[in-house]
């Protein structure tokens, strides 16, 4: 069965690493929105379970709850994570809980990781320090001592355009011998990084995930797990369909997909991409909100041709 995925890669619950058998999925992502009177978007979040639930009967939906530090609202992030998932839990027991607690400093990361915890979350997302530059062996200490300070499988989150810091190849794998650093998502757009991260762990029971969206079929062929992808909130069924097709062989099918998304990207130049990801989701039906200000904005020139580029793609039949 596939997993329809709202922004992060599936875990079974547990303490114990299970990335083997449960990261090689695609994942969609869906940033958390917050309304213009700062309450967490507990009511939309649950309208689009329900929706995606209905739409995609035979996929697993799963909701991250969550804050990004960098756009911190008038509650703090564990208040945050209390109110969304307390609102929401009780209607979506079934979907695994994946929460984002990434922080500067290990001493926070900790504190949200075991807040999210205790709130009942499954799988950890835990993007790299940030704001300061650090050292390699700062950056392994940082995970190691939070996978020893939480029972919960951990994903690491590289994004270095925005934390101005990389996890190494040999970092990740030193820390994928932690039994529950379970995977990583690569955000850096750099093939290398990213095939350094699945030569660097082969044969380890741990998952690389692409986090670029053009990347996707390149990291299945080289030995990867799947994707992270934007994209997928405007066309799930055709992200989901790259990793189906290379399942079964059909990589001529699975190429012709990955290319397809070209149009979409390309209107990525028109702003934020977490912006136009939203818009394009939004103009396709699904009411997810806009992106918190200052990320906000588009131009009516750009909204435009977002919306050309959408209908063109569905006359193609692209979902």
């Amino acid at each position: 069965m596939a997993r329809l995925i709202v922004k992060s890669p599936y875990f079974k619950g547990g303490g114990a690493k299970q990335a083997g058998g449960y990261l090689r999925y695609i994942a969609t992502r869906e940033r958390v929105e917050i309304l213009p009177d700062d309450r967490p978007p507990t009511k939309r979040q649950a309208q689009l379970i329900e929706k995606l639930t209905k739409d995609f009967p035979d996929t697993k939906t799963l909701l991250e709850y969550g804050d990004y530090a960098a756009h911190p609202t008038k509650f703090n992030a564990s208040q945050f994570l209390t109110l969304a998932m307390e609102e929401n839990w009780s209607k979506v027991q079934e979907i695994d809980g994946y929460a984002g607690t990434g922080c500067p400093g290990t001493k926070a990361t900790i504190a949200l990781s075991l807040k999210a915890k205790e709130l009942g979350a499954d799988v950890l997302s835990i993007i790299s320090p940030y704001f300061a530059a650090i050292s390699q062996k700062e950056i392994f200490e940082h995970y190691k001592a939070i996978a020893e300070a939480v029972d919960l499988p951990i994903v690491m989150y590289n994004m270095p355009a925005r934390t101005g810091n990389n996890i190494d190849p040999d970092t990740a794998a030193e820390l994928a011998k932690i039994p529950n650093i379970a995977g990583i998502k690569d955000s850096s757009g750099n093939w290398d990084n990213l095939k350094g991260y699945i030569e660097a762990t082969k044969g380890m029971d741990f998952s690389v995930l692409s986090g670029n969206d053009s990347l996707i079929l390149p990291a299945l062929k080289e030995g990867g797990a799947g994707g992270i992808t934007a994209v997928a909130n405007i066309y799930p069924e055709t992200m989901v369909s790259i990793y189906r097709r290379f399942l079964a062989g059909d990589i001529a099918g699975a190429e012709e997909a990955q290319n397809s998304i070209a149009n979409i990207r390309a209107c990525f130049k028109f702003g934020n991409p977490n912006t136009v990801t939203k818009k394009a989701t939004n103009l396709n039906g699904n009411p997810v909100g806009p992106c918190r200000a200052p990320f906000c904005y588009l131009s009516d020139e750009a909204v435009a041709e977002i919306a050309r580029t959408l209908e063109a793609d569905r006359a193609k039949g692209m979902r």
